[in-house]
């Protein structure tokens, strides 16, 4: 099971039972600032420099006239020194195109009932994505926690093929701080031919818990409830509970 931990939104909450739909997201729209920052080993070889220069400009700007893309490649090639231009110029290479949809197997977590579900009043919900067709839900990629960045090189990321591009893109996009060690996060990453950024449907009986907060209002909790009998009438939901004398949650299941 994946759990989503969610804060309320009348009209998101909503769409989430009746479109019965996740969201793959780009990479400019995560929490975290250090997402996709790895360590760049410029290329020493001015000859390598040149390539990767060409190929940036030809990739990014395809209709630059030769004369103009020889006067930029100059100035690209000094620039390829400069380890901020490339984190930020590989940003852009993936940020438009490669969908993450975050999830974890932890229900339980104070931090994330905390600051995903909206200290508390939100809710989780479960979903049985081992059962999707497709390619993107049968590899999910734990995310790897370290005190360092990923180290990458130009030339990984020199490649027209798009399997090529997506392994550098996973090597970059699965490791975060040791910060995040208690999300225990599992990604799942949709390129631009399976649909990249965006919602994806899911099929009926994918969705298969929901998880009220603790303190959720009492009119949030009617609503979803409400939702959950219109919409997903067999999910089993669940009323979280604060512990009587320590500091963990208690789910009681609904009849």
């Amino acid at each position: 099971m994946y759990y989503k931990y969610r804060a309320f939104n009348s009209r998101y909450s909503e769409e989430l039972f009746s479109k019965n739909s996740i969201y793959f997201a780009g990479s400019k729209d995560l929490n975290d600032p250090f997402e996709l920052s790895p360590f760049f080993k410029p290329p020493k070889d001015v000859h390598e420099r040149i390539a990767f220069a060409d190929y940036m400009l030809i990739k990014h700007f395809p209709h630059l006239k030769r004369k103009e893309r020889i006067r930029q490649r100059g100035q690209f090639v000094k620039e390829l020194l400069d380890k901020d231009f490339l984190r930020d110029t590989m940003k852009i290479t993936y940020e438009d195109t490669i969908g993450i949809y975050s999830s974890t197997k932890i229900k339980d977590n104070l931090l994330m009932w905390s600051y995903y579900a909206e200290a508390h009043s939100g809710f989780c919900v479960g979903y049985d994505l081992d059962s999707l067709p497709g390619n993107v839900f049968k590899a999910p990629h734990p995310v790897d926690y370290s005190d360092t960045y990923p180290v990458i090189t130009t030339n990984e990321w020199m490649s027209e093929v798009e399997e090529v591009l997506i392994e550098g893109f996973k090597k970059i996009a699965l490791v975060k701080s040791n910060s995040w060690l208690h999300e225990q996060e599992i990604r799942f990453i949709r390129n631009l031919s399976e649909g990249g950024i965006g919602p994806y449907l899911l099929k009926t009986g994918t969705m298969k818990e929901v998880i009220l907060g603790a303190k959720i209002s009492d009119d949030n909790r009617e609503l979803i409830l409400n939702w959950i009998s219109k919409y997903q009438a067999h999910v089993k939901i669940f009323n979280a509970k604060l512990h009587e004398s320590s500091y963990e949650l208690v789910f009681e299941e609904l009849n």
